[in-house]
């Protein structure tokens, strides 16, 4: 099986054998940086975890912001990239499920440092086309359910058919289900 991330927020992929395929569409988070000089600082926590402290020409680096992030959010493939002691810094979340407020920037001092989310429209419509000509895939969101045509919250997808879901809240993951399928999962 062959995934391929295609935009921001798409995934496409083919389902070689009946295979349970969770896409999470990742978010992203920007620190931009300005007025830093050396020894200025900031700190910055995520949700209740422990606040670390980014100093210029000692420790604001992309490599010091990833490990600790890692460390606080237990997501070990979350990425952090951006030039050291100048930014912006991209945080990219990809194993969290769920919820990812914005990383909290406290006691900055001699300088400006701002967290956003680069997707300030979270995604509330989910899109998954099935181009199989022959089979049925299924589908759900948000959920760790595998999802099947007998379950509660499952969407299906006839063969060479789509279905847009907008199941209210916003969209982090889908799970797909198919035998077969080649198929697109975008939100929106």
């Amino acid at each position: 099986m062959t995934t391929t991330q295609v935009a921001a927020r798409a995934q496409t992929a083919t389902l070689s054998t009946t295979v349970d395929e969770l896409i999470n569409f990742r978010t992203v988070q920007t620190i931009t940086l300005a007025s830093a000089d050396a020894g200025d600082y900031f700190d910055m926590q995520y949700q209740n975890s422990a606040v670390t402290r980014y100093t210029v020409g000692t420790n604001m680096t992309a490599a010091a912001m990833q490990a600790a992030l890692r460390t606080a959010t237990g997501d070990a493939s979350l990425t952090v990239a951006g030039t050291t002691d100048a930014g912006p810094f991209t945080v990219t979340f990809v194993a969290l499920l769920g919820f990812r407020e914005l990383l909290n920037i406290s006691n900055q001092t001699g300088m400006t440092a701002v967290a956003t989310s680069v997707d300030p429209n979270h995604a509330r419509t989910a899109r998954v086309v099935n181009q199989d000509a022959a089979t049925w895939l299924y589908f759900n969101i948000n959920s760790a359910t595998v999802p099947t045509s007998a379950a509660d919250d499952t969407y299906a997808v006839g063969p060479g058919t789509s279905v847009i879901a907008s199941p209210g809240g916003e969209i982090y993951t889908i799970r797909v289900v198919g035998n077969g399928n080649k198929y697109d999962a975008e939100v929106y």
